[in-house]
């Protein structure tokens, strides 16, 4: 093929000879030319540039005089085409961009696939690649020992935290058939691992956790921050890959049959992934055609979730409520086999929140909808209310491990080891009040004056459960005396009179059950305390006691209740972080010696 001078064969004030006399200068311009191709950009931009001189040229040397020229030259002339697309001028670029156009689709289809298969994943995850080859990880270095060895500690501490309810679940796994659940799940774990650093534990996210979700079923995925909820369910989606275990949705393998399986599942992340131009009736009217469900399922979605009157708005401007009503709404879309809640409720207001319960709730019994059928829904909250008027079961997660299983009730019975008595104390008379700070002052003080820390001090001290009571948070008389540097001696006086009822009752209570009664909380007139369950005297036994004496005792009124899931939650939640303390502690220590 003919050479044609290009621009960097003109001469130059710096280079009078031309800039690429070099023949090695050509020669690196053949060898890194058709590498520059591979990039679109530079096709792009020597096509329009070949166009624009081909233009150009047509305007300096017309046609008819080019051809009187070559034709004169005879066969020693190089043939110059004068069309733009021609193979000299952008035909080149052209066809590059025609081959790249198809082969980077490919390629994308290809990786899109590849890296989105949670068996593809799994094959090159570090974590499962370290467990797959036993002698991976270095023996000889003590800190890889002692950083292993924790994470030892913390695994037998969940283990220990579980009770029999989570052995039981698990057994009931590996005996159910996948098949005839929305949702199985055996012994996931995940454990985020890297392979910069080949050497190092990784970090036990999810650790064997198995249950199983039924048709009509919502199943309450409760945890503090960091328990392993998201990660659990970025595992069962197959946006992550699991380490170990098996997650089968609607009958199918997620790794396995990962393109069957999504086609099971809503999915509401914690955070909302809207497109931020699209409006709300495009939101459902897509996701309705990805599902292949019709334009009533839309117009349900608006009506079940009270987004009619934002249907035509961006979701770029929605409030944060209904962005979350809106990502709820796509998860329940079509009434799919399993719905995937993480946190729907989070921002959301009382009464959205009734819609949203609403809207689960229906998605779970059944549809008026043609054709759909019962869902099953795992949700993960904080709110305990919304976790016991929706779930027929709840699970508790804490260091990635399930605690304990079952519903509401039987959590409280198994965990809920006392009852909690709330009352008020009846407000103490001016006559009361007047002569007992007749006797506490004697009969030097009077109802407006005040008393100062020393004053407060000595008479603490002739009492030390007052003294006691007075250290105690949520003090009233410590409050005012801290906020302006005294306090009335009625409001003292009323105080201590409410704290030698409150020392009357906790007296009393020891007194039919047993020391083991616990004040809780005292703020003011209001207390609570926690009463242990006793096989001798039971609820009706306590109410007797109560109703008998505690007009006497200056009671106003009172609740007697079973110990609140949130209590409950709590109570685990603290326990599993003492035990690991504790546990590590002990292994620093052991470690040092």
């Amino acid at each position: 093929m003919a050479e044609y001078p290009t621009a960097c064969d003109y001469p130059t004030e710096n280079f009078p000879q031309g800039t690429c006399v070099s023949p090695a200068a050509r020669q690196a311009d053949k060898i890194l030319g058709p590498i520059f191709r591979l990039i679109p950009t530079v096709c792009v931009y020597q096509a329009l540039f070949s166009i624009a001189a081909v233009a150009n040229l047509r305007m300096i040397v017309p046609e008819d005089a080019a051809n009187a020229i070559m034709a004169a030259a005879g066969n020693k002339a190089p043939h110059v085409s004068f069309s733009p697309f021609a193979y000299e001028w952008a035909g080149e670029a052209l066809i590059f961009l025609a081959v790249e156009s198809v082969a980077y689709f490919v390629i994308v289809i290809i990786l899109d696939t590849c890296l989105n298969s949670p068996r593809v994943c799994r094959a090159f995850d570090a974590a499962s690649c370290k467990k797959r080859f036993k002698g991976w990880r270095s023996r000889r270095e003590v800190a890889r020992e002692l950083e292993s060895l924790t994470g030892a500690v913390l695994q037998n501490v969940a283990e220990g935290a579980e009770d029999d309810s989570v052995q039981t679940e698990r057994e009931r796994v590996s005996f159910l058939d996948a098949q005839e659940v929305a949702l199985h799940v055996s012994r996931l774990e995940k454990t985020y691992s890297s392979w910069l650093k080949p050497h190092a534990a990784g970090k036990n996210a999810v650790r064997g956790v198995s249950f199983a979700v039924h048709t009509g079923e919502v199943f309450g995925f409760l945890g503090h921050n960091g328990a392993g909820k998201t990660s659990a369910i970025k595992c069962i989606i197959g946006e992550l890959c699991c380490t170990q275990g098996a997650v089968h949705v609607g009958g199918f393998d997620m790794e396995r049959q990962a393109a069957h399986a999504r086609r099971h599942i809503g999915y509401c992340p914690q955070f909302d992934a809207l497109l931020e131009l699209l409006t709300v009736r495009d939101h459902l009217e897509f996701y309705a055609a990805v599902k292949g469900l019709s334009l009533g399922a839309v117009m349900q979605a608006q009506q079940d979730f009270g987004l009619e009157k934002n249907g035509l708005r961006r979701a770029d401007v929605l409030s944060g409520g209904n962005k979350r009503k809106l990502s709820a709404a796509i998860a329940l879309l079509g009434r799919p086999s399993i719905a995937m809640l993480d946190e729907p409720s989070c921002g959301l207001d009382p009464a959205a929140r009734r819609t949203l319960w609403d809207a689960v709730h229906c998605a779970v019994v059944g549809s008026h909808l043609k054709g759909a059928r019962p869902s099953a829904v795992l949700l993960t909250t904080h709110s305990m209310e919304e976790a016991e008027a929706l779930s027929t079961r709840l699970a508790i997660l804490a260091e990635g491990q399930l605690l304990t299983v079952g519903t509401s009730q039987q959590i409280r019975q198994r965990h809920g080891s006392c009852h909690e008595l709330c009352f008020t104390l009846a407000a103490e008379t001016p006559q009361v009040i007047s002569s007992t700070l007749h006797h506490l002052g004697n009969g030097q003080l009077q109802t407006e004056s005040q008393l100062d820390f020393r004053s407060v001090g000595l008479l603490l001290d002739t009492d030390p459960w007052k003294k006691r009571a007075y250290a105690r948070p949520r003090c009233v008389a410590r409050a005012q005396l801290e906020a302006v540097g005294y306090v009335e001696a009625a409001v003292f006086t009323e105080w201590w009179l409410q704290q030698a009822r409150g020392e009357a009752v906790e007296n009393f209570l020891k007194g039919v059950l047993s020391e083991a009664v616990e004040l809780a909380e005292n703020f003011g007139s209001c207390w609570r305390f926690r009463l242990p369950h006793s096989a001798e005297v039971g609820l009706p036994e306590i109410f007797a006691q109560l109703e008998e004496q505690g007009k006497a005792l200056g009671i106003a009124e009172y609740t007697l209740t079973q110990a609140t899931l949130e209590q409950i939650f709590n109570s685990i939640a603290q326990d599993v972080d003492a035990e690991r303390l504790a546990a590590l502690s002990t292994f620093d220590n052991s470690t040092i010696r």
